[in-house]
């Protein structure tokens, strides 16, 4: 069964403590424009849930070519080498801004009463 029909599949069930599997995908883009473009034709291919990005392609020291639809988070300060996007719409997330930095960034994801990090 292809991922679109399982996740069909899934959202047909109606058990309120039932939480489908996350799809997560790790990347190393090494600044790349071709790897960002290629790695949002997957993100929309494969339905993915959360991406965790490392060395995006960074102008004006924000991470660019990443779809504006999507929520992405970064350290604020200065040229960052990380980045996670939420693209599950039922899914928010916070950025905890003391254990982010340049490298690393934590973020509190909340999906259907479920808080992790």
């Amino acid at each position: 069964m292809d991922t679109k029909n399982y996740r069909k599949k899934l959202r047909g069930l109606n058990n309120t403590n039932f939480r489908p599997p996350i799809k997560c995908l790790q990347i190393n883009l090494q600044h790349s424009i071709a790897a960002t473009d290629n790695l949002m034709n997957l993100i929309e291919k494969e339905n993915t849930d959360i991406v965790f990005i490392q060395e995006p392609r960074i102008v004006n020291n924000r991470a660019t070519g990443i779809t504006k639809r999507y929520k992405k988070f970064a350290a604020n300060d200065g040229r960052c080498r990380a980045v996670t996007v939420i693209i599950n719409t039922h899914m928010d997330g916070l950025l905890i801004k003391e254990l982010t930095d340049k490298d690393t960034v934590v973020v509190e994801i909340i999906y259907r009463n479920l808080k992790f990090y």
